[in-house]
């Protein structure tokens, strides 16, 4: 086998990075805005105060509406939180 043989068997046939420059093509900013929003959810959900047994229709349904949209920005957020560390921890690939 020549050097050049050889040279050629190493050199990688595939390879897939995000650099870590701050061009800005990469913007983290929706997926932290994502994360701060899922925080801010559950910091509200915590500090809901469940009505007692005798609680009127209207503190039931105003405390039934605010988890109800605090759950669902929660959950609407997450995915977009949760997909952007994916990518970022996971964009670096091994050359084959």
């Amino acid at each position: 086998m020549s050097w050049r043989d050889f040279l050629a068997h190493l050199r990688p046939r595939e390879a897939h990075a995000h650099c870590d420059i701050p061009c800005g093509i990469y913007d983290p900013l929706p997926a932290q805005i994502a994360a701060m929003t899922v925080l801010r959810m559950h910091q509200l959900i915590e500090g809901l105060q469940k009505p007692g047994p005798d609680a009127s229709k209207e503190e039931l349904d105003r405390y039934e509406n605010s988890l109800s949209r605090y759950v669902a920005a929660a959950t609407s957020a997450r995915p977009l939180a949760s997909s952007a560390r994916w990518s970022r921890s996971t964009s670096r690939t091994a050359p084959r």
